[in-house]
């Protein structure tokens, strides 16, 4: 129903960090270029007023624009750190890897490395974070969309998660490993979880409301639909990193039967 290419979290296990540019640079410095390219623009109107030397104002521009690739040059060596990290967790587990180890794969002095991350927690963090906020700014642009009804906005959102989640079968294994090491050395995980999950399952639950408000769907206890879709997603994350028996087509499939359902 649904054909978006989601090709988005920098660490999927085809990303090539040579060759491709990560969406998440795109988005996350947009906002900072803009800015640059509007003081750069602000500059060159005041050398008309003040009649600077158009020399003078051109060495500044050189540096802000200089500024701005600096930052965008940290990010994406940040990116590349996090890509070559989540593969060696993913073959170590995340215990068994130190920082020393992440250094050596990303062939960096451990002062070199620290300059991007001073341990591999912030590294874990840092990760998380870029994939929330990739995975949020999706969804916003698929809610904002005023023509599409609720159903059609949930049964989307629904299936560029399963496709995200395919294609970072690494960084889930990674974060699964992770949650487990926690639990094992005594620390309580369950809010860290809580925190991440909440907002979905609450968002399908209003789309779900919304939708039976509006005659698409049919259901009577909302909450419990809600569980039952976000079951799907976590079933499906569980298959990923452990059973591997159904693909993203069969996760799909298996929510879209049950919405189907809900509409009976």
């Amino acid at each position: 129903m649904f054909a978006d290419s989601v090709t988005l979290l920098p660490w999927r296990e085809n990303f090539n960090a040579e060759q491709t540019e990560s969406v998440s640079i795109d988005m996350a410095f947009s906002v900072s270029h803009r800015s640059y390219h509007s003081g750069l623009c602000e500059l060159l109107s005041a050398s008309s007023l003040l009649k600077w030397d158009s020399m003078v104002c051109f060495s500044i521009g050189k540096v802000l624009l200089s500024n701005m690739t600096i930052i965008v040059d940290h990010h994406q060596r940040r990116i590349q750190i996090l890509t070559k990290a989540f593969a060696l967790f993913a073959e170590e587990g995340y215990a068994g890897v130190t920082y020393q180890k992440v250094a050596d794969r990303c062939g960096l002095s451990r002062t070199a490395l620290y300059r991007y991350f001073q341990n591999k927690e912030e590294m874990f963090l840092y990760a998380v974070k870029l994939a929330t906020d990739n995975l949020n700014t999706l969804i916003e642009n698929i809610l904002r969309n005023q023509t599409r009804t609720s159903l059609e906005k949930m049964i989307h959102i629904l299936h560029i998660t399963v496709r995200l989640l395919a294609d970072n079968r690494i960084f889930l294994t990674v974060i699964l490993d992770y949650i487990l090491t926690q639990k094992q050395s005594g620390k309580d995980v369950r809010r860290q979880v809580r925190r991440h999950t909440f907002g979905m399952k609450y968002l399908l639950a209003k789309l779900l409301r919304e939708a039976a408000a509006t005659g698409e769907l049919k259901v009577r206890q909302i909450e419990t639909a809600a569980h039952h879709l976000y079951g799907m997603l976590e079933s499906f994350v569980l298959n990923l990193t452990v059973t591997d028996i159904l693909d993203s087509k069969d996760c799909i499939e298996l929510i879209d039967g049950y919405i189907e359902e809900l509409k009976s």
